[in-house]
Parts: C-alpha cells; sequence; structure tokens
C-alpha cells in the first residue's frame, strides 16, 4: 500500500474515503465533547491525532487509481495536482512573511496541519470538477493525448491565488493579534 512509484489501487480510495470520513467524524465530535482514546493524550493532542487521520485518508484518495483510469484522467489529475502544489507553495511562502512581519506569531502544531489538507481537499475539488464537468476543464496540451486545445489563462488562476493569499495573510494577523 505505500509505494512511492505507481498509484494505489481503487480499493485504497475506498479505504482513503472510510479513513478520511472515520477523521473527520472524530475531529468534530471531539470539538463538542472529548474523546479520549490514549488516556496519556490530552484534548488537543487527539485533535492532531484525528488531523492525521484525516490527512491519511485524503492522501489515500489522492494517489489511488480511479475505476477507469484513462489518459483523460491523468490529464486531469496532473492539472489538479498542479494546482494543488501551486496552493501549498503559495500559502507556505505567505505563512512565512507574515512570521517575518509579525515578530511574536504563536501557534499550536496542529494548526500546521491545515494547510496539508487544504491544499489536499483543493487536489480532490479540482480533480472531480475536470472529471465530472469535462467541458469546464483546462487540459494541457500533450500530443499524444486527444483532448480539447487549452484556451488562454485570462488572470483569473492568478487573481483567486492572490485573494487566497490575502486571505490567508488577513487570517494569520488576525489571529497573532487575538493572542495578544
Amino acid at each position: 500500500m505505500f509505494n512511492l512509484g505507481r498509484m494505489h489501487s481503487y480499493k485504497s480510495k475506498l479505504a482513503g474515503i472510510i479513513t478520511a470520513a472515520v477523521g473527520t467524524v472524530a475531529l468534530v465530535v471531539n470539538n463538542f465533547a472529548e474523546i479520549h482514546i490514549i488516556n496519556d493524550f490530552d484534548a488537543d493532542q487527539h485533535g492532531f491525532l484525528y488531523w492525521w487521520i484525516v490527512l491519511f485518508g485524503l492522501y489515500m484518495m489522492a494517489f489511488s487509481k480511479e475505476k477507469n483510469e484513462d489518459e483523460r484522467v491523468q490529464a486531469v489529475r496532473a492539472f489538479a495536482m498542479r494546482a494543488a502544489f501551486t496552493l501549498a507553495m503559495a500559502s507556505t511562502m505567505s505563512i512565512a512573511i507574515t512570521a517575518w512581519a509579525v515578530k511574536d506569531m504563536s501557534f499550536k502544531a496542529s494548526d500546521l496541519l491545515i494547510l496539508p489538507t487544504f491544499c489536499l481537499l483543493m487536489y480532490h475539488v479540482l480533480f472531480h470538477i475536470g472529471i465530472h464537468f469535462d467541458g469546464v476543464f483546462k487540459y494541457s496540451n500533450h500530443p499524444d493525448i486527444a483532448l480539447p486545445k487549452p484556451q488562454k489563462e485570462k488572470g483569473f488562476g492568478y487573481i483567486l491565488y492572490f485573494v487566497i493569499i490575502a486571505i490567508l495573510l488577513g487570517l494569520m494577523a488576525y489571529k497573532t493579534m487575538m493572542v495578544q
């Protein structure tokens, strides 16, 4: 199951869905009523554990084959992965800039898990938009894949990334002000 060279089977996707769902339910329930699986952990450590379960399930889903894996699915996956990676890098850089600008920045270790979770969720959203709403999706131009030609980017993606980075910077600044 943990091979780095190939995609996981479709059964791993189903296991990932179940794992992410169980982790999400445990995370939500832990916010309202503390669930203690390990007696030595406190509520924050359990929340951290549940984030890891959600991330593991999302990872299994992201790197598993579809039921009908073909060139179109691979092109859609490549676009979604590129967009999620770009979002992850932009978010990481915006957090670094915020940490540089705001000297007294404090947050819990579990807050760091929000970024990969958000990026994996963005990957899944873009991937399923590309799979299910084919006419809306923009493909890259591969000569060996018979797909529609890509349209020129009109800057919407850059504007979207700028807005997301601005929101992240604002949230980080707001959070650091609330701590003081």
